[in-house]
């Protein structure tokens, strides 16, 4: 699992930034969450990459930047082939006398191409016509979902609060992993603190995934977000309200 929480983190470093993540407890939730594991295994894994290498351990010391001299070599190798005109590796990553230089002149690319022979180079044109468009992601243009609609997205937030809220046995099992700590009210600071947010529904829609395990975030929340029960807190009370979002 090590090196899929690896493969991972490598993965949204060049799709998000190129060559850097920046790495807190929100990124550290979404990584445990997408392979349902704790957040302290996540933890354990990165601090692991940085002792062997992987990760530049000084970085994430003093800045809480997850990167590396190959990674940032390899960003810079590929900008080089995409040909894009600036190629700046940002301050707060930069490793001090490791960071790969960018060259001054790129290689001269020939006038001339080789010659294709015409049989391989011609496309036919009705196949390109025919071809149907691609529909967007998430659906249709009028299908409304939680990826491309936020109100469809806190709908869901919020049916999913009610179904852990009903659901006993889940309940027992969460106040006996977390001894003393208020489950709903815990995870209704979650969802109004961060889920309810148009920030937590674009990490969400980030991931690969068709639906949303709303049980699963509401369990790793918890440690998160701990609202410790009052002494004269009375077990027998009205469940709370579904909050307002």
């Amino acid at each position: 699992m090590g090196i899929a929480v690896y493969d991972y983190v490598l993965c949204e470093i060049y799709r998000v930034r190129g060559c850097f993540i920046e790495w807190d407890e929100s990124t550290a939730f979404d990584v445990a969450e997408y392979f349902d594991l704790k957040e302290s295994q996540v933890i354990e894994t990165i601090n692991y990459c940085c002792a062997v290498g992987l990760f530049n351990k000084e970085l994430l010391a003093s800045g809480s930047i997850l990167t590396s001299a190959s990674i940032q070599k390899r960003f810079i190798e590929m900008s080089m082939r995409a040909k894009r005109k600036e190629i700046i590796i940002p301050e707060v990553c930069k490793i001090p006398e490791e960071t790969p230089k960018v060259p001054e002149k790129t290689a001269i690319i020939p006038e001339e191409l080789p010659k294709i022979p015409e049989e391989t180079n011609k496309v036919k044109k009705s196949r390109v016509k025919n071809n149907p468009p691609l529909p967007p992601l998430g659906g249709s243009e009028s299908e409304k979902t939680w990826k491309n609609d936020f109100e469809v997205y806190k709908a869901g937030l919020r049916n999913a609060f009610r179904d852990v809220r009903e659901d006993a046995d889940w309940l027992k099992q969460q106040e006996r992993l977390n001894p003393n700590i208020d489950i709903l009210l815990s995870i209704e600071k979650a969802c109004v603190n961060y889920w309810s947010t148009e920030g937590a529904w674009k990490k969400k829609k980030k991931e690969k995934i068709e639906s949303i395990n709303w049980k699963s975030t509401f369990g790793n929340a918890i440690g998160l977000n701990k609202v410790y029960k009052q002494q004269n807190d009375n077990q027998n009370e009205q469940k709370p309200q579904v909050f307002d979002i």
